[in-house]
């Protein structure tokens, strides 16, 4: 029996949730990452020490979920403005929530 798909309120309040848990995770990595960062910039030259911390910072990057790496490198300003555009709370929703109709709709047309 095809799943309902969500009304709208759920599917906020379950993105909501979902995005707490991947702010929790981005803070992490971002934590690690500036602490890595701190060790690089404190040796006066570039060395073999400071290619592995990079090593170290890229697996971290890496190691996150490809939405939290791009949402980490945009608010370190790595990712251009226009990648993202300046959306109200509610047009970003309302975005997200068509987005979300239409992959139950494709989901239910292969069945």
């Amino acid at each position: 029996m095809p799943k309902t798909p969500k009304t709208y309120d759920e599917f906020v309040k379950d993105y909501l949730r979902k995005y707490r848990r991947a702010d929790e995770r981005i803070n992490q990595v971002g934590d690690q990452i500036d602490k890595l960062k701190q060790q690089q910039s404190s040796t006066s030259i570039a060395s073999e020490e400071d290619a592995e911390i990079q090593k170290q910072i890229d697996k971290l990057l890496n190691s996150l979920n490809p939405a939290y790496k791009l949402v980490y490198q945009y608010e370190q300003r790595e990712v251009d403005d226009e990648e993202r555009p300046d959306l109200t709370e509610e047009e970003f929703f309302q975005y997200h929530y068509e987005r979300y109709l239409e992959s139950q709709a494709e989901d239910h047309s292969d069945e």
